[in-house]
């Protein structure tokens, strides 16, 4: 069984979404869980463990064993989960008794310090900086557009289809776009990956070899 991104998702009673990508495994090896979009326009993303697949259809439609109102349970995906506020973030200053007037506070500051104050650093500590999870425990997503890049870390391609192993998965498929208004699309040996990287999918190979392959 192979799943790809932009997959069907059904559950146990009813279609659910369609995949828009996948969270990488912490050994960067291979994916661990589904992003998998559902709604309208301006809908969510929730992140879907491989556990709760059932199946995948011959039409490559993924089944999950969990219904529509346990799927909305799950995980909401977003980037903001790699961020938290400062331990010592305060309100912003026109919730402050002090300046009941939103923009009072700015205004003071600038007289007292000059507009350049505002050019070096948060004045009153709002809204202050936020909390990055470290690169090394980020999860890196794949997604059709994620960035291909070489051994030396220049990028060469994006990402076009991208298959894994629904068992373990590892990637089976995958598939360079390059090109700015027409797309060209050729097929990279999964052999070529390195690993999975906060700045996208690293080949074990240089640009020479990449151009090379894909004339």
């Amino acid at each position: 069984m192979q799943i790809k991104i932009g997959a069907k998702v059904v559950g146990t009673d009813g279609e659910l979404g369609t995949i828009q990508g996948m969270v990488v495994n912490k050994r960067g090896d291979g994916v661990e869980d589904l992003i998998v979009h559902h709604g309208m326009l301006g809908g969510h993303e929730r992140q879907v463990p491989f556990a709760f697949i059932s199946r995948v259809e011959s039409d490559g439609s993924v089944q999950l064993n969990v219904d529509q109102a346990r799927f909305e349970q799950l995980l909401e995906y977003t980037d903001a989960a790699y961020r938290a506020q400062d331990a010592d973030w305060v309100a912003p200053p026109a919730a402050d008794q002090i300046y009941p007037v939103k923009g009072e506070f700015e205004v003071d500051v600038a007289v007292a310090r000059g507009a350049v104050g505002f050019d070096s650093g948060k004045p009153g500590g709002y809204p202050g900086g936020n909390q990055i999870v470290s690169e090394d425990q980020q999860m890196p997503v794949i997604r059709q557009g994620t960035p291909i890049v070489d051994v030396s870390g220049e990028k060469v391609a994006e990402v076009g289809e991208f298959l894994v192993d629904a068992m373990t998965g590892m990637p089976v498929r995958l598939t360079a776009r390059t090109g700015l208004l027409f797309k060209h699309e050729r097929e990279l040996p999964v052999s070529w990956i390195k690993e999975f990287a906060p700045e996208g999918l690293v080949l074990t190979r240089a640009r020479d070899d990449f151009d090379a392959h894909a004339a």
